[in-house]
């Protein structure tokens, strides 16, 4: 197994476990389980497929702009497809804007109005799970480097 198989093994289950636990302390649960399986994915990307996801656009901006495009179309135009088809089509747009790639910011927007979530805590859930794992991801990149030159 690669390095890169090895990390992902041990960082989605680590992080997931981590981010279960802040929501649970923010007394988040109802959005928790709507962003755990995004979360798991940018995760495992950031951890098998560094090169074109490992930036602050892509693993924070991009899912956050996802959830606000979903949110924001789910309060302006309801849970129809009108709003889910604007929604992702706005991060399609937005990632192609920033240079950005993170395919799990397409399923934060589409599942707000889904799941017609509150715009404040589903936005801030989605910053600060991003924030926490781009720094996991950060804070391993670093120590990979130093021990392995």
């Amino acid at each position: 197994m690669n390095r890169a198989g090895l990390a992902a093994i041990v960082a989605v289950p680590l992080l997931l476990a981590l981010l279960d636990a802040v929501a649970g302390a923010w007394r988040a649960r109802a959005a928790e389980y709507v962003m755990l399986p995004p979360f798991a994915v940018i995760i495992f990307l950031l951890f098998t497929q560094t090169g074109a996801c490992a930036n602050f656009r892509s693993i924070i901006v991009l899912p956050c702009l996802g959830a606000v495009a979903g949110a924001l179309c789910w309060h302006f135009l309801g849970d129809g497809p009108l709003s889910i088809a604007l929604a992702t089509l706005s991060v399609l747009i937005a990632q192609m804007v920033l240079r950005a790639y993170m395919p799990p910011a397409l399923a934060l927007a589409a599942l707000a109005p889904l799941l017609r979530v509150e715009i404040e805590p589903y936005v801030a859930g989605v910053a600060i799970g991003t924030s926490v794992i781009g720094a996991a991801f950060i804070l391993w990149r670093n120590v990979l480097r130093k021990w392995c030159g």
